[in-house]
């Protein structure tokens, strides 16, 4: 089943995410896959990190100012950041090497993987086709339709930044499912 979180840019949808693993954590369940850290320098946004949820290591993912001076690679420009080298397929090996009795997260699915099937959307597409996953997902409001409409037919909650209560929901819903997915 998917779970999907979804907002506006920078409304909190990853830190909803991160509230409800660890509560869900408290209580015993386990999760992998990815979760977006910010980078800021200087008070600014510079960049995102992606942490790893097993090992609790970060690597660099996106960055207002890339390294120009490699021949070999040309940062490709994502809104206002590029994407660092290597990064794309970082992402696709630990969500593919995940481990199964875990909550996978995967966050967050972009305009590049929605949109435009770039990124690492082979390997996300990959795995909501594996029915006995459980899979929480962060999509931005404004390509939710298009991601709805790819993944049509595929077991869904949809929950909305802003509605009061969405953290207890999310909690509540993941909890419900994953136990009846685990009897």
């Amino acid at each position: 089943m998917l779970f999907i979180v979804t907002g506006k840019i920078h409304s909190g949808k990853t830190t909803l995410v991160r509230k409800a693993i660890c509560e869900l954590s408290k209580k015993g369940w386990k999760f992998s896959g990815i979760l977006s850290k910010v980078v800021f320098e200087k008070g600014k946004r510079e960049g995102y990190n992606v942490l790893d949820l097993e090992t609790d290591r970060s690597f660099p993912f996106l960055t207002k100012t890339p390294d120009f001076k490699s021949k070999k690679y040309k940062p490709e420009k994502i809104g206002d950041y590029y994407l660092l080298d290597g990064a794309v397929e970082k992402i696709s090996n630990l969500l593919l090497k995940a481990k199964r009795r875990n909550i996978l997260v995967i966050d967050e699915l972009g305009p590049l993987e929605i949109i435009r099937k770039k990124g690492f959307w082979k390997t996300a597409a990959e795995l909501f086709g594996e029915n006995k996953r459980n899979i929480i997902v962060v999509v931005r409001d404004r390509i939710l339709d298009e991601f709805l409409r790819v993944i049509k037919g595929k077991k869904r909650k949809i929950f909305h930044i802003g509605r009061k209560g969405v953290l207890r929901g999310v909690v509540s819903c993941i909890e419900e499912r994953c136990k009846t997915s685990t009897s």
